[in-house]
C-alpha cells in the first residue's frame, strides 16, 4: 500500500495500447504520405450510436491489479515528430480505492503506425468528431507527464509512455483496442483489459 501511495503520490495529482503485436508490415506504413498528415486521437464514447468525445479507457497493472482510467484527446504531426494533447487520470486499487488523480499531457512524439484495415462504414454509427472517411486503425506512441492533484494543488509530474491502439470493425490486426501506460520510475505497466479497455479513434485530417 505504501508502495502504491508513493507511486501515485509520485504519479502526483495528474494536471491523451509495451506494445502488443502489431499488424503485418504489408498492412501498415509510415511512409511520406501518412507521415505528412495530422493525426487526431481521441478516447471516445458511444451515445445513441454517435461517436463522441469524453470516453474513458481503463487499463490494468497485472502485478498489482491496480487500474488506471484515462480520458483524453489530442493530435500528432508525425512528419514533424510533434504531438499535443492530454486528459484526466484516476489511479485506483483493485478494490477501487482511489490512490491518485489529476491530469496528464503529451510531452513528445515517439511513433505513429497507420493500419490499413477496418472501417466504420456500415457499422451503423455517426462520427460526431470528424469525417468518418478520415477514420483509421493505428497505433500512436507518445511520451506523457502525469500531474497528480495533492491537497488541491498540482504535485510534481511523473513521466510515462502512452500507447493508443485503435482497431476499427473488420480489422484483423493482432492487438486489442484501448491504451497502455508505462511508468518506469515506479515499475507500473498498465495494459488494456478486454472488458474495461474502452474505445479509441484516429482521424487523419490533413
Amino acid at each position: 500500500m505504501r508502495r502504491r501511495l508513493s507511486i501515485l503520490g509520485a504519479i502526483v495529482a495528474l494536471a491523451a495500447l509495451t506494445v502488443g503485436a502489431i499488424a503485418p508490415a504489408a498492412l501498415s506504413h509510415d511512409d511520406g504520405d501518412s507521415r505528412g498528415r495530422v493525426v487526431r486521437w481521441d478516447l471516445v464514447q458511444f451515445v445513441s450510436a454517435v461517436i463522441l468525445l469524453g470516453g474513458s479507457d481503463v487499463s490494468v497493472d497485472e502485478a498489482t491489479g491496480d487500474t488506471l482510467t484515462l480520458t483524453g484527446s489530442g493530435h500528432a504531426e508525425p512528419q514533424q515528430e510533434e504531438a499535443f494533447g492530454g486528459g484526466s487520470f484516476v489511479h485506483a486499487t483493485e478494490g477501487d480505492k482511489e490512490l491518485a488523480s489529476g491530469a496528464y499531457y503529451v510531452t513528445d512524439f515517439i511513433s505513429w503506425r497507420k493500419i490499413e484495415e477496418g472501417s466504420l462504414e456500415g457499422a451503423g454509427l455517426t462520427d460526431g468528431i470528424g469525417d468518418i472517411d478520415d477514420s483509421t486503425s493505428g497505433v500512436l506512441k507518445l511520451r506523457v507527464a502525469f500531474v497528480p492533484e495533492v491537497d488541491g494543488e498540482p504535485g510534481p509530474s511523473i513521466n510515462g509512455t502512452l500507447i493508443i491502439y485503435c482497431r476499427l470493425p473488420g480489422a484483423t490486426v493482432n492487438f486489442a483496442e484501448g491504451v497502455r501506460v508505462k511508468i518506469p520510475a515506479h515499475d507500473l505497466h498498465f495494459v488494456q483489459h478486454p472488458e474495461t479497455a474502452g474505445f479509441t479513434l484516429f482521424h487523419v485530417i490533413r
